[in-house]
């Protein structure tokens, strides 16, 4: 038969706490809230077992067991105390002489409950100071040490009640939020000074219903007309007229009190939200502001692109039509050498409109740094005195560049590089129409901690270059969009360019960075990082002279179709078997079809169903040594999470001459039959 327990509390958690413990093991426990209701219930059911609580309403722990003592039929119960307000060595005394069992504090585990419980019924009956005459306490003093245990302890709840409630006064008159306490019809009987500060009315006109006239309205509904019962929990927002006139933010969260199971009063807590707020719509204004400029942003890149690639494909259209009525008009006759002498020159145009397009779509690559860029460690003193030869400085402006003579390593890659210096160049002397002194320096630096207005360098050595004018100047705001893509420093219809921004772009894809200081009239100042070096690479390594490898094949596989036939009559022409397909599948077919050996394997890099670095791996499983040389006009499957091409890929970037194709295949082949030797 399966133990009758019998669990005595007024605090409905707690005897829940007790019943679930104890109903482990099939145990059945039967629930009293006070010390009438248990004594019923122990007379009724006789049970193996009490477990009470000391302190309840009515009749306490001792009382209840001094009924259940005097009583024969219930006499010999074993009883436990389990109480949060006696330590089991100050209620112990007093519990032994009546009987009790064992006093167990609230913080004892399950286990601990149960090995007690099961302890107390094997156990004989302890026993107690009672007898059946007239069922009164023997005059043994007992009675007198029931109060003074008591009575103690009321004293020591008293002292700390008054501690409790002075600590929370403290924290209420303090507390930087609003602090309302009130009742269970929702009228208030508290309000701290922060409350009275928020809404700037006294204590005296908050009291009562006053305080709801300064609650959100969300809020003030649910509370208003005695529904505090049924108002939810939760955080509430809204505008409030406060009692200056002045408008304000208010959130408030409403906790209601309860004794269990009746809600007996409030807590609310009130907050002046109205700076949050103004600061999140100021935020979002901004945001949206700098989305608008980003979209401007993009339309002013994408009319300029527009524009000038316009310009360049009416150039080749132009000239194109020109030349096929040309070859029109001199069919079947012998072409005269000016007639030839004026093709050719019309030829020359298309192919210089063909090179302006290429160095704008590396220049459009490079502002995200998603440019096919090689680097290699080389000293920066040539690359800057090339850059600026290029950038062919008016003679109105004296130049200062005491460049260092001993060598200053970097990794960069030194096309990119040039490219990047030459368009700060031109911009400082663009920024001297009347002359002025242009000034560059070269230092090495070391950064111990990230630069603040550099905060993607990362700590190591840098060779800083530094270039400065004296021209013009920016004033903050425009400074600090110098290197926007296509936004003017210059006049009111000055063309704005690339310059500063591509350089910014190729520099943060290397590892670099580029920071800018001006000042209205009083020049600019433009400082570049480029990441230190300690040695140059082997320049045997990367060269393409030497003569083709005789009846090398090349495998190639190209998607875009007149390309991939032009590439093929570029390799015909310079002696080299060329087989392959338009994506990796039939580039694969190709290859495994082929009976002699495969020297390259020429590759686009984006491809439709298997892309240049899939079709690289998959051949590479039956040719392990084969040398691979992509090509394309987008590499990024290629690249780093850095930006930049691991060791030992080539990319020849797509538009490329029939002379950059095969110097560099030649190279690739070159560096391959080398490593092989």
């Amino acid at each position: 038969m399966s133990t009758v327990l019998v669990v005595v509390d007024d605090g409905t958690v707690s005897r829940e706490v007790v019943r679930s413990a104890l109903a482990h093991g099939g145990r059945r426990v039967i629930e009293a809230a006070d010390g009438r209701s248990a004594l019923a219930a122990a007379r009724h059911h006789h049970p193996d077992a009490v477990v009470a609580d000391l302190p309840m309403p009515g009749m306490d722990g001792y009382d209840f067991v001094s009924q259940l003592r005097v009583d024969p039929a219930t006499a010999d119960i074993p009883v436990l105390f389990h109480t949060a307000n006696y330590q089991p060595d100050e209620a112990a005394p007093l519990a032994e002489a009546y009987g009790v069992h064992r006093v167990l504090p609230k913080s004892a585990s399950p286990q601990e409950l149960l090995d007690a419980v099961e302890s107390a019924v094997r156990a004989s009956p302890r026993p107690h100071a009672f007898t059946e005459a007239g069922g009164s306490v023997l005059p043994s003093g007992l009675a007198v040490q029931h109060l003074r245990t008591i009575n103690t302890k009321l004293v020591e709840k008293a002292r700390a009640l008054d501690e409790s409630e002075a600590r929370l006064a403290t924290i209420a008159e303090l507390s930087p939020v609003g602090i309302v306490v009130g009742d269970r019809e929702g009228l208030a009987g508290y309000v701290n000074p922060q409350f009275c500060t928020i809404t700037q009315a006294p204590a005296g006109e908050l009291l009562g219903a006053g305080w709801l006239a300064y609650l959100p309205e969300e809020h003030r509904q649910e509370i208003s007309g005695g529904s505090l019962a049924t108002a939810a929990a939760g955080r509430r927002l809204g505008e409030v007229t406060c009692a200056d006139g002045r408008t304000h933010w208010l959130s408030s969260t409403l906790q209601q009190v309860t004794d269990g199971a009746h809600v007996t009063g409030f807590v609310a807590m009130v907050d002046d939200v109205t700076t949050l707020i103004e600061n999140e719509r100021l935020r979002s204004a901004e945001e949206q502001q700098r989305a608008n400029e980003r979209f401007h942003g993009l339309a002013r890149l994408g009319g300029v692109i527009a524009h000038d690639f316009n310009n360049l494909l009416n150039i080749i259209a132009s000239f194109t039509e020109l030349i096929t009525e040309e070859i029109g008009d001199t069919a079947g006759s012998v072409l005269a050498d000016t007639r030839a002498d004026a093709l050719r020159a019309d030829l020359e145009r298309i192919d210089d409109a063909c090179r302006r397009g290429a160095k704008l779509t590396r220049q459009l690559l490079a502002l995200g740094g998603r440019e096919a860029v090689q680097v290699t460690s080389l000293d920066v003193t040539p690359v800057l005195r090339e850059a600026l030869a290029e950038a062919s400085v008016p003679t109105t402006v004296t130049v200062d560049a005491p460049l260092p003579t001993t060598p200053r390593m970097v990794n960069m890659d030194g096309d990119r590089m040039r490219d990047a210096l030459r368009g700060i160049i031109v911009n400082a002397a663009e920024a001297m129409p009347d002359g002025g002194r242009l000034t560059l320096t070269v230092d090495a630096v070391r950064l111990s901690a990230p630069d603040p207005a550099q905060t993607q360098l990362k700590p190591g050595g840098y060779v800083q270059i530094v270039i400065a004018d004296t021209g013009i100047g920016m004033t903050p705001d425009v400074a600090a969009r110098a290197t926007e893509p296509f936004y003017t420093v210059g006049k009111e219809g000055h063309r704005p360019g690339l310059g500063l921004a591509t350089a910014y772009g190729t520099l943060r894809q290397l590892g670099g960075g580029l920071s800018v200081r001006s000042e209205s009239g009083r020049g600019t100042k433009v400082t570049v990082f480029l990441p230190a070096a300690r040695e140059p690479v082997d320049p045997a390594l990367t060269s393409g002279d030497g003569p083709a490898p005789a009846a090398a094949t090349v495998l190639l596989a190209e998607d875009e179709e007149g390309l991939r036939a032009a590439v093929e009559r570029m390799l015909t022409r310079a002696g080299y078997d060329v087989i392959g397909g338009a994506d990796g599948e039939q580039a694969l077919s190709a290859a495994a079809a082929h009976a002699g050996p495969i020297d390259i394997l020429l590759t686009d890099v984006v491809m439709p169903r298997m892309n240049g670095p899939q079709l690289a791996e998959r051949i590479r499983q039956t040719r392990s040594d084969l040398p691979v040389l992509y090509m394309s006009g987008f590499a990024a499957p290629l690249m780093t999470a850095e930006g930049v091409l691991p060791a030992g890929v080539t990319v020849v970037n797509k538009p490329f001459s029939r002379e950059v194709l095969l110097a560099t295949l030649r190279a690739a082949l070159t560096t391959a039959s080398v490593g092989a030797a």
